[in-house]
């Protein structure tokens, strides 16, 4: 509801995106919770076109996500 309320229009996908990037950092269990999150937004709040450019920013990032976290390609 408040992800809703932000009204970011065109730019909900950078909230998936920067979910992931924030979650590598964390521990197995936030990974795991930012999963579930974007499952249940997935198709109400997020679109198939939202998590599709999220997924493809965060491959383009990939390299740099890398040097702060290298097991981000697992």
């Amino acid at each position: 509801m408040l992800l809703k309320e932000l009204n970011l229009g065109h730019h909900k996908f950078e909230f998936s995106s920067l979910a992931v990037s924030l979650s590598l950092e964390g521990k197995a269990s936030h990974r795991e919770l930012t999963s579930r999150l974007l499952s249940d937004l997935s198709g109400k709040v997020l679109s198939e076109k939202d998590m599709s450019r999220a997924f493809d920013k965060m491959l383009k990032e990939l390299p740099d996500l890398i040097l702060d976290t290298p097991e981000a390609p697992q």
